[in-house]
């Protein structure tokens, strides 16, 4: 376990998913000291109001990455603790009505192709097998994301606590902090993002 006498290596301010991701990545990553700083419960603000859902394909610079990188760390997460973290791969129908959406859905399938990802176009009456409650009526196009799905995001910050912790990280959870001297925010960027 990392001693932390005196100031931290790297101070993470906020016990939400990201800050336990990144308590996570640092404990297991570096010889330095972790302290995760946190004024409630580690995941109760906004984490736990999230969706939990990964989508497979986004169009956006980084956001196909984050995802891979995210299912990954699933993976890593369940095999360190040694338990699961409920992952569900249930896929996802996007349906589009307007022609703005279509492009859209277009940008998706080039994207997937190029990712190496998967896509499936499906016709009306499949979408409407899928999802039986949906009107299709108005829809011009629909696209299979087989590999979405989603996750409960308050256990995945608590597994990444869990995991941060047992890699030498320490959480101080403090109702007392009014100020801190300095403040770095470091942005991180993979080559590809």
């Amino acid at each position: 376990m990392k001693s932390l006498k005196g100031n931290p290596d790297f101070l993470i301010i906020g016990g939400g998913i990201f800050g336990c991701a990144i308590a996570w990545n640092l404990a297991r990553r570096s010889s330095g000291s972790v302290l995760l700083l946190e004024r409630q419960e580690l995941a109760t603000a906004t984490t736990p109001r999230a969706a939990g859902i990964i989508r497979n394909l986004n169009t956006k610079p980084g956001q196909t990455a984050l995802k891979t990188q995210t299912k990954d760390a699933i993976g890593l997460l369940s095999e360190e603790l040694e338990e699961s973290l409920h992952w569900h791969q249930v896929g996802g129908l996007l349906v589009a009505e307007s022609e703005a959406n279509i492009l859209h859905l277009e940008d998706l399938d080039r994207h997937a192709i190029k990712h190496g990802e998967n896509f499936r176009w499906v016709e009306r009456p499949e979408a409407e097998d899928l999802v039986p409650w949906l009107d299709a009526s108005k829809a011009n196009k629909f696209a299979l994301l087989p590999d979405d799905g989603f996750i409960d995001p308050y256990l995945l910050a608590t597994f990444y606590a869990k995991a941060a912790k047992k890699n030498g990280a320490v959480r101080l959870q403090t109702n007392s902090l009014r100020c801190i001297k300095y403040f770095l925010v470091l942005t991180v960027c993979s080559a590809d993002s």
